[in-house]
């Protein structure tokens, strides 16, 4: 039950924040969201490899483990940095670039995989994709409002502060 609240709460409010901050990053990409609003669930992907909501999940080894060249004994405490997996270039052609049509943007590993994916991860995806579908009819574009801050916390990767302008259709801003 735990996994799913911090699903419900943290891991979606983290990426909803960093989903906003990317597009204000890139306007073009929420333009051509708004325009096509069938890539709604691919880009909610992408949105997690770009600004996944966990930077690490933090495992212990159960016996021995040799990985990429390096002894791992027993009993280690090793952590997965899926924030920097999700940006591998050998694994995502332009990394640092957010891309809501990348072919493979779902091959990201921000939940996790397997044993270890993420309880709450459908349900964060779909809370994630209702909601860009309601901006994506209402919103024009995100403007930076003021100085962002980020979370210290060294697991989730999120704004204290992001100060967001909204320019809704019509005009209007909030």
């Amino acid at each position: 039950l735990g996994s799913l609240w911090l699903a419900g709460i943290d891991s979606t409010g983290a990426l909803l924040g960093n989903s906003i901050n990317a597009f204000i990053d890139n306007p073009d990409q929420w333009e051509l969201l708004r325009s096509q609003p069938d890539l709604i669930p691919n880009a909610t992907e992408e949105l997690l490899r770009f600004g996944a909501p966990f930077k690490a999940f933090y495992r212990r080894t159960r016996s021995a483990a040799e990985v990429g060249g390096v002894e791992i004994p027993a009993g280690a405490r090793v952590a997965v940095m899926l924030a920097a997996a999700s940006r591998d270039p050998l694994q995502f052609a332009d990394p640092h670039r957010l891309d809501v049509t990348r072919g493979n943007a779902k091959t990201h590993l921000a939940f996790g995989n397997g044993l270890h994916v993420c309880l709450g991860s459908p349900f964060a995806r779909l809370e994630v994709i209702a909601l860009l579908a309601e901006l994506t009819r209402r919103v024009v574009r995100f403007e930076r409002a003021g100085q962002a801050r980020r979370s210290p916390s060294q697991t989730v990767h999120k704004f204290d502060t992001l100060p967001v302008r909204v320019i809704l259709a019509g005009g209007e801003s909030e």
